[in-house]
């Protein structure tokens, strides 16, 4: 059976109408291509293996860069968890103490201090926001604890 050019390209269109529009290409949709090329290929005049060694080397890139991304991702995850968790833990250890801290209203002068005790503590989004002398004040304006 011979193969000619015009059953590649129905072969490859075949394989990227698959894909779906607007769909990244991915190790299933290269992987696809690549059987379809294997294929369809003239058996008489064959893919050189350079060319297969690179296409291979190209889906093992490929394969890699994607467990890259899923660790980066999880250990991002990670640090972000773990600074929440620091950040609540010390907003906890304030509460019953007293604080100075900016006023968190941006209509107020930024000079303007709240002093009072921490009376309790909300979580908003995973940020802590301390209950001081009735205001709300996020974590990050406290500039002195006694």
């Amino acid at each position: 059976m011979t193969t000619n050019s015009t059953t590649a390209v129905g072969g490859y269109n075949q394989a990227l109408s698959t894909m779906g529009s607007g769909s990244a290409m991915d190790k299933n949709v290269f992987l696809r291509l690549l059987v379809t090329q294997l294929r369809t290929q003239d058996p008489l005049n064959p893919m050189e293996d350079k060319e297969f060694i690179t296409q291979l080397a190209q889906f093992t890139t490929l394969e890699q860069m994607q467990s890259m991304n899923i660790g980066v991702q999880d250990l991002n995850a990670g640090i972000i968890t773990m600074l929440q968790s620091q950040s609540a833990f010390s907003a906890l250890t304030l509460i019953g103490k007293e604080v100075e801290a900016i006023n968190p209203d941006p209509n107020a002068d930024q000079s303007e201090l709240i002093k009072g005790k921490v009376e309790g503590i909300e979580f908003i989004e995973g940020s802590p926001i301390l209950k001081v002398d009735g205001h709300d004040i996020p974590l990050s304006h406290v500039k002195k604890v006694s």
